[in-house]
């Protein structure tokens, strides 16, 4: 671990000329320790749909963001991305970002059947109506609340 002025312990970011350099000197770096490994399979969409994968990302609250999307169709081609730079935001507004940008994205396309794939919780619930109300897919692809 690396130590700060403040105390505070921070994981080193080696390049592969740091650790060429400390293996020299017999200096081992202990592996960062990963809390959890979970395998994931990107799977197509039902046919006749695109799937949009999307992500936004912020260096720290308030710091740099930026929101990305890439499209599928059902047979794994690509088909589009974006991507954006957002300056100073954070990761919540990142992630609604791209994903309200692909929904434009497919209206813009003419899509009607849109796979929204993302990793964001709080996007989720954003999306989500509230209590007492009902959402209606349309066959135009739009959710209606009601």
């Amino acid at each position: 671990m690396i130590y700060s002025k403040n105390g505070s312990k921070a994981a080193p970011r080696l390049s592969l000329s740091d650790f060429s350099i400390l293996k020299k000197f017999h200096i081992s770096i202990p592996p960062l320790k990963c809390p959890r490994l979970v395998e994931v399979i990107w799977k197509p969409p039902p046919w006749n749909w695109i799937k949009a994968n999307c992500d936004g990302a912020s260096s720290h609250n308030l710091g740099n963001s930026a929101y990305e999307g890439l499209f599928r169709d059902h047979n794994g081609n690509f088909v589009g991305a974006f991507s954006h730079f957002l300056s100073v935001s954070n990761s919540l507004i990142a992630d609604l970002s791209g994903v309200m940008l692909a929904i434009e994205f497919a209206n813009e396309k003419n899509w009607t059947h849109l796979w929204l794939e993302f990793d964001s919780t709080a996007v989720i619930k954003a999306f989500n109506p509230p209590i007492g109300c009902l959402g209606i897919f349309e066959p135009d692809g739009l959710i209606v609340l009601i």
